[in-house]
């Protein structure tokens, strides 16, 4: 009634002429008018809540498509470094794989391919540093440890040599290349005994098994 233009009185006078208690005709205007009232700020509330998920929802789509983003980067550059090393231009290389450290410092994979570069070269110690990280971040990846002992044997430290081999093996007795590498290590430490048992071992396992260093 209030909507076709009848004022609150008219609406109460007549309810109270057809035999309305006006206590109770007053109370229930009352509660129309708080009703009415609150209306504006429930709808102001949804806005808000609607605006605050919205926002929310835009954040951490821009967070989860950039993570993505830096992680495709990251396996790109390491790629790029790996193919560039493995042709010889160890510089674009290591420019590759310094960029690719600076996206993620905690992935040994790109330490291991930054100290086989340094092998490649003839730089031992350099190696040997790259790959004691790698081995750091990922003490369970036999590679690492196979490559950080070849580069102790090239400096002549068989015993570390030795001792990160014999490691590499533990975790993966199968490949060949691991029973080749502390053999050679143990011939150069005159220890011919133990380079003949893996030497042994070596002819054990078939031929056609691979397992390349990078």
């Amino acid at each position: 009634e209030l909507e076709k233009g009848f004022s609150k009185e008219d609406i109460k006078r007549a309810l109270i002429n057809i035999g309305h208690d006006p206590k109770h005709v007053d109370s229930h205007f009352e509660s129309m008018e708080k009703e009415i009232e609150k209306r504006p700020r429930i709808l102001v509330l949804l806005l808000i809540f609607f605006i605050v998920v919205s926002l929310v929802s835009l954040i951490f789509n821009i967070i989860f498509y950039q993570k993505i983003s830096i992680e495709q980067r990251y396996k790109e550059l390491v790629f790029e470094g790996k193919d560039l090393c493995t042709k010889g231009e160890y510089g674009k290389a290591f420019k590759k794989l310094e960029k690719a450290m600076k996206l993620d410092k905690n992935d040994a994979f790109v330490y291991s391919i930054y100290g086989h570069c340094y092998f490649l070269q003839g730089q031992f110690e350099n190696g040997v540093a790259s790959l004691t990280q790698a081995a750091k971040l990922n003490a369970r990846n036999p590679r690492h440890l196979y490559g950080l002992g070849i580069g102790y044997c090239k400096l002549n430290n068989y015993n570390l040599g030795i001792a990160n081999l014999k490691k590499s093996i533990e975790l993966n007795p199968t490949i060949p290349e691991f029973h080749k590498a502390i053999a050679e290590c143990y011939l150069k430490a005159g220890n011919n005994e133990e380079a003949d048992k893996h030497l042994e071992i070596l002819n054990t396992i078939p031929t056609n098994f691979t397992d390349k260093l990078i």
